[in-house]
């Protein structure tokens, strides 16, 4: 098993195993070059499936991929789809939000996501339970 199947495979057993009120918080860190720091997506609610939120938005957005503010406004875009007018469940910031799941690192120069080509990482199949469990 590769180390990105690890760590999917990490989150979805502490997902099955967590038992909190107060959310599932992670970050999305995009690095967009050298000069600048990263910025960050934060979610309140949505570790547990943010590879696959991640996934969607660099499928929808792949003519962007040479365009890093695009590709960075496409991910926001697809994290927030649903709640896009709520108050509270997703911010932005130069700094690392509450980070409770590891941070997903995109790299948005060298079209990685946690040192995957976002090729290869958008054909990943979302983790899923084995039907033996």
């Amino acid at each position: 098993m590769g180390d990105w199947a690890k760590s999917a495979l990490v989150l979805t057993l502490l997902e099955a195993n967590y038992d909190n009120d107060m959310g599932m918080r992670r970050n999305v860190a995009l690095k967009f070059d050298e000069e600048y720091n990263a910025i960050y997506f934060y979610t309140h609610w949505g570790a547990a499936t943010l590879e696959d939120t991640l996934r969607n938005a660099l499928k929808r957005g792949r003519e962007r991929w040479d365009d890093p503010p695009y590709l960075a406004r496409i991910i926001f875009s697809e994290m927030i789809q649903d709640e896009v007018m709520d108050t509270l469940g997703y911010g932005i910031a130069p700094y690392v939000m509450d980070d409770e799941f590891p941070t997903i690192a995109v790299d948005l120069r060298q079209r990685t996501v946690n040192g995957v080509p976002f090729q290869e990482f958008t054909t990943f199949a979302p983790c899923e339970p084995s039907a033996s469990e």
